[in-house]
């Protein structure tokens, strides 16, 4: 609960709304988002970053409530522990994820440019490095070439287009070390409450097998 208001404290400061409206709003949860595809849906790769990058959309209140759930927090536990790593966090969402490693590893992120990467680079400040571009491929220069040991994609890759996927795991790829990690949660369904998620579960399948990743937890894959 205190995380909770901390974090509607944090997003009123940016949005200007009271803490109240902020609460208010995301008790909503998915609708606020699943409202606002279902008003003007994107219909290809370049609308759908432009959706994600838009002030309206609704995310910033949704992702309050996922950020203050049980199982978030389960998947967050095992990147408590990570030290002495440079990590590669990609769709920083409200930039949780880089806030609970930034301290002990050296953290880049990528996030569309939009709200989600404006809230989450006021709340970070200089605690992580950003990578900027408005594809994951261009954000990924040449000194970024196999540099780093973990890269995590939580809830990430449902998001992006069909057209795009591939280019987006390539770029994961060129990024990873070839003794690197990937950790990864995937949500390929919930279409009724999420229409905006795309089902990449087969050709995810096939590019970890391809780059050599083995599944060797839950939520965690080692390149061999």
């Amino acid at each position: 609960i205190a995380r909770y208001n901390a974090l509607a404290h944090t997003i009123a400061e940016f949005t200007g709304e009271t803490p109240e409206m902020v609460v208010a709003k995301a008790v909503s949860g998915s609708n606020n988002v699943r409202l606002a595809w279902e008003v003007n849906p994107p219909t290809d790769a370049r609308g759908e970053r432009a959706f994600y990058g838009d002030k309206t959309n609704g995310y910033l209140y949704d992702l309050l409530n996922w950020n203050c759930q049980p199982q978030y927090e389960q998947l967050l536990a095992p990147l408590r522990g990570i030290s002495g790593q440079r990590v590669l966090v990609v769709g920083a969402g409200l930039g949780t994820e880089a806030d609970v490693m930034a301290d002990r590893n050296e953290v880049d992120v990528f996030e569309l440019p939009g709200v989600l990467k404006d809230f989450a680079m006021r709340r970070l400040g200089t605690r992580v490095d950003w990578l900027h571009g408005d594809t994951l491929g261009k954000a990924i220069g040449a000194d970024d070439c196999g540099e780093y040991d973990l890269i995590v994609a939580i809830d990430t890759l449902e998001h992006i287009h069909p057209d795009e996927v591939g280019d987006v795991l390539v770029a994961m790829e060129k990024a990873l070390k070839p003794k690197g990690s990937l950790y990864a949660h995937n949500n390929f369904g919930q279409q009724d409450i999420y229409p905006m998620h795309h089902n990449h579960g087969a050709t995810f399948a096939a590019w970890c097998d391809r780059v050599g990743l083995k599944q060797t937890g839950g939520n965690l894959w080692v390149r061999s």
